[in-house]
């Protein structure tokens, strides 16, 4: 299955080892990933963002979305990027997962409103339980 893995880039890649381990969990599983920048360190490195047209960007990544299979978002991170991908996933009919990193000390800090999204699957995670997760979500798609 061809998954678009959607993350927060811009403004910070602390969360980067997670974004990575979630990428390798997923292709473990048997599954392609079609977003490949968003899990590399050298995507943002330097200057980067002067690099893009922000047109040719959107095309280019809902291009994407569009042949891929489901949308995997990790959402710990606030992004616009990330929030106009799950809205365009929701458009075109594509099953999606949003994950939420538990940090130790948050019960569930998963805002309101993201909760109450139509057409969003969000699962809150943490590193030990993520390939349930990702299974879970892969075995229980009918496409």
């Amino acid at each position: 299955m061809k998954v678009y893995f959607s993350a927060a880039m811009t403004r910070y890649r602390k969360m980067l080892p997670m974004y990575m381990s979630l990428a390798q969990i997923i292709e473990g599983l048997g599954h392609k990933i079609t977003s490949e920048h968003v899990i590399d360190p050298k995507t943002t490195e330097g200057d980067w963002i002067s690099t893009y047209k922000p047109d040719e960007l959107w095309q280019r990544e809902a291009g994407r979305l569009k042949d891929s299979d489901v949308l995997i978002s990790e959402v710990t991170t606030p992004s616009f990027g990330v929030a106009f991908m799950m809205d365009e996933a929701i458009k075109l009919n594509k099953p999606q997962l949003s994950l939420y990193y538990a940090l130790p000390f948050q019960e569930d800090s998963l805002p309101l409103m993201l909760k109450g999204k139509p057409g969003v699957n969000f699962q809150i995670y943490t590193e030990e339980d993520a390939k349930v997760v990702l299974t879970n979500f892969f075995t229980t798609l009918k496409l």
